[in-house]
C-alpha cells in the first residue's frame, strides 16, 4: 500500500505520514511485485516530500549500492578505521589488492592498444610483440597480487583459529597463478626470444613499446 502512496504525489502525504508512522523501520525497504522499494518510486514519481520522510524514518534506505571492496574484519563503529589496520597480514591485503587493481587496468590497456594498433608490417615485427609480452606480464602479475589479497583475507579471518581451513584455501589458491603459467608461460618465453633474442641475422631488439 505505501508503494502505490508515494506514486500519487504530494496531495496524499497525511496518508503517508500515518503509513509510516506506524509501519516498522525493517518494512520500508520491502520491495513490491516489480522488485522497486517505496523510496524509489517516491523518487521516481518526483515525491520530495515522501523521499525526506522515508530518508528520516530508516536512514539506511540510501545506503543502496555496497563498496567495491570488503574489507577483511569490517571498520571500527566510531572512528571508520579497519579493525585489522595494525596487523602485518592486512598491510599485506592492502597493498596487493591495490597492485592488482593497477595491474588488470593496465593489462586492459595495453590489449586494448593491441586492437587498435594499425597492424603495418613493422608493428608485427615488434611493436606486437612487445605489448602482447607486457600485457601477459602485467595479466599475470594482476592474478598474482589477487591471490595474495584474497589469502591474506582468508589469514585474518581464519588464521588463528582453522589452520587446516588456511592451509586448503592458500592451495587452492594457487591454482590459478599455476594454471595461467601453465597455459601461458610457454607462449611468453617464445615471444620473448623471438623479440628480444637473436634473429636470422644475429640482431637483436633493445627498445620498449612504441
Amino acid at each position: 500500500m505505501l508503494h502505490i502512496a508515494v506514486e500519487l504525489g504530494e496531495a496524499r502525504m497525511g496518508f503517508v505520514e500515518k503509513l509510516v508512522e506506524f509501519m516498522p523501520s525493517e518494512a520500508l525497504a520491502l520491495r513490491d511485485s516489480d522488485g522497486a522499494t517505496a523510496l524509489f518510486n517516491a523518487a521516481r514519481a518526483g515525491n520530495i516530500k515522501a523521499v525526506k520522510l522515508l530518508v528520516n524514518k530508516n536512514p539506511s534506505l540510501p545506503n543502496i549500492c555496497q563498496p567495491a571492496i570488503t574489507i577483511p574484519g569490517g571498520n571500527h563503529d566510531d572512528t571508520g578505521i579497519p579493525n585489522f589496520s595494525k596487523e602485518k597480514a592486512f598491510k599485506v591485503f592492502a597493498a596487493s589488492d591495490a597492485l592488482s587493481l593497477f595491474l588488470s587496468i593496465a593489462s586492459v590497456l595495453i590489449c586494448l592498444s593491441i586492437l587498435t594498433a594499425r597492424y603495418a608490417e613493422d608493428d608485427f615485427l615488434f611493436a606486437l610483440p612487445r605489448r602482447l609480452i607486457f600485457g601477459l606480464v602485467t595479466l599475470f602479475l594482476s592474478v598474482t597480487f589477487m591471490m595474495i589479497a584474497y589469502s591474506s583475507a582468508i589469514y585474518l579471518l581464519f588464521g588463528e583459529k582453522k589452520a587446516w581451513i588456511l592451509t586448503t584455501l592458500a592451495a587452492l589458491a594457487c591454482l590459478p597463478v599455476t594454471l595461467y603459467g601453465i597455459l601461458q608461460f610457454p607462449l611468453l618465453v617464445e615471444l620473448i626470444y623471438s623479440t628480444y633474442g637473436p634473429g636470422i641475422f644475429g640482431k637483436h631488439s633493445n627498445s620498449l613499446i612504441r
